[in-house]
């Protein structure tokens, strides 16, 4: 469940919110709290997981100028945080899409965000859920949708399957779905990433609980050039969703998520040609694939 927070919950706030900021006095964060629960320009909202306080996110309106926007007043992620045993439940994402749908209905049509150049865990959440770096400080912004009165907000979400486990079975049969590869070597490579034996990550984009995007990071993507790896492979966004930039979004997480975790180059084959130039990718050589008559185009990411 999560709540939007009122006065009461003032305490609740400051308990949380001193695990992410030690350095302030938890009295002052009460006290600061309590006047944000009746400011028109913040939200809060605390995440409750069997009953107890697991997380919160803090958000407001900024009207000076925000980095990498163009309007004003923009959404502003003041801060997020998810106590050690929630983490990667998807909780965070949750409380970010509350804190998107309250400024939207403010009137924003961006929301931004920030985090220390050093924080590689809060850079990856923000690509993670949609966010494009806007300058080296570093900033974050991305486009809201602008409800009208009783509509309700379509949100993408970019994870890391490492963030929602359970999804594990699902996601091997929606890609077998898709390419025709037996299910049970998308659970064994899936199975691999999860018990970390290997880094080489599967990366989905979910539209509520369905899955819309997709796709992994294996080291061969059945061609010849066995030495060019690992391999960005099974990339797909479901037909009614595409032009939303949904493949390039999972591209570019993938990208950012091995080399945090000291995995560069990466390559992928594709009979494509324009598209993954879009997004840093260059065509390096040809290839052939496993049992295919014609040679196919070889493309990296430094």
């Amino acid at each position: 469940m999560i709540k939007r927070a009122v006065a009461e919950d003032a305490g609740v706030l400051a308990s949380l919110a001193v695990q992410m900021w030690p350095d302030h006095d938890p009295e002052d964060l009460e006290a600061e709290f309590r006047e944000l629960a009746v400011n028109n320009e913040a939200a809060c909202f605390i995440k409750y997981a069997e009953g107890k306080p697991a997380a919160f996110a803090q958000c407001q309106l900024r009207h000076d100028y925000v980095e990498g926007t163009d309007s004003s007043p923009v959404g502003y992620l003041e801060g997020i945080f998810v106590q050690e045993g929630y983490r990667k439940k998807g909780y965070a994402a949750e409380l970010l899409s509350e804190c998107e749908k309250w400024a939207a209905e403010q009137g924003c049509t961006e929301f931004a965000s920030d985090c220390e150049l050093d924080n590689e865990d809060s850079f990856r959440f923000h690509m993670s859920v949609g966010f494009e770096e806007a300058n080296r400080i570093i900033c974050f912004r991305k486009d809201l949708k602008v409800c009208k009165k009783g509509e309700s907000m379509s949100e993408y979400i970019y994870i890391t399957l490492r963030e929602k486990p359970e999804l594990k079975e699902t996601a091997a049969d929606w890609f077998h779905q898709k390419w025709g590869v037996p299910t049970e070597a998308y659970l064994e490579c899936m199975t691999d990433y999860l018990d970390g034996n290997t880094e080489n990550g599967w990366y989905l984009c979910l539209q509520g609980d369905r899955i819309v995007g997709g796709l992994g990071v294996i080291e061969n993507d059945f061609h010849d050039r066995k030495d060019l790896s690992p391999n960005v492979c099974a990339v797909y966004t479901e037909e009614a969703h595409r032009g939303q930039g949904i493949a390039g979004k999972l591209l570019n997480l993938a990208v950012s998520d091995m080399r945090a975790k000291g995995v560069s180059p990466l390559y992928l084959v594709t009979d494509h040609t324009g598209f993954y130039e879009r997004y840093g990718w260059e065509f390096f050589c040809m290839a052939q694939g496993d049992g295919e008559p014609e040679m196919t185009r070889l493309y990296i990411h430094r």
